[in-house]
């Protein structure tokens, strides 16, 4: 059975692109860098940023390093307020905290700004814990967040459940003996969360909470639901 539900923040319980990829372009004009096309730009949506500017870029680390700090000036400027919830997610929460589970956020975003965005979006009534990335290098690995979150508040492996957009949620997860379950919603798709071994994909923060609610009764299903 499953008692606490960890889940990404960016693409599973708030839309962040505009505000990361604005902080992103004036990064890069920061940097005297090209601005690349949007498809190559989406991709920073999820792995650390540091390995963005490097992979993406063709940065070294030193300068990759000086990018994120660009980035992290607009970002705190008013990028990080520039988020959307998606719609659903405080319905799903508030069925999932009155089931009597534990819900948590497990976020490669640094803990400090985390911390900000769960406040604003009034999503703090419903979680009672968070992991995030440290400045400013530190924890950057989602497999290195959820082994923190689950080593602070003493979740066990077998009664823990991660939910997240993209395959490093699935991966992380899986590294460190959890399973996991993919939205559709956020910023990755159906083929990348397959591979990567999701328990089931999940069309809609409702489908989430149907999902997790059935089979704390019944055995997990790898079936898309519909």
């Amino acid at each position: 059975m499953y008692k606490n539900i960890l889940f990404d923040m960016d693409g599973t319980l708030i839309d962040s692109s505009h505000g990361v990829l604005a902080s992103v372009a004036y990064a890069l004009e920061q940097m005297g860098e090209p601005l690349p096309n949007h498809e190559t730009l989406l991709r920073f949506l999820g792995p650390p940023l540091v390995d963005s500017f490097s992979a993406y870029c063709g940065m070294t680390q030193e300068r990759a390093t000086e990018a994120v700090a660009h980035y992290r000036v607009y970002y705190e400027a008013g990028g990080i307020d520039d988020f959307t919830l998606y719609p659903g997610v405080i319905e799903m929460l508030a069925a999932l905290s009155n089931a009597g589970l534990r819900l948590a956020v497990a976020t490669s975003k640094p803990e400090v700004f985390a911390a900000h965005v769960i406040e604003k979006a009034g999503l703090a009534p419903y979680l009672s814990a968070l992991c995030g990335a440290l400045l400013p290098r530190g924890r950057d690995e989602k497999k290195e967040v959820i082994a923190a979150l689950l080593q602070k508040e003493g979740f066990l492996l077998q009664e823990s459940l991660m939910v997240g957009d993209r395959c490093f949620d699935v991966e992380g997860a899986a590294a460190c003996g959890l399973g996991a379950l993919g939205v559709l919603y956020g910023f990755g798709n159906k083929e990348e969360l397959e591979k990567a071994g999701a328990l089931a994909l999940c069309p809609t923060p409702q489908a989430v909470a149907d999902w997790i609610l059935k089979n704390n009764r019944t055995e997990p299903s790898a079936k898309t639901l519909r």
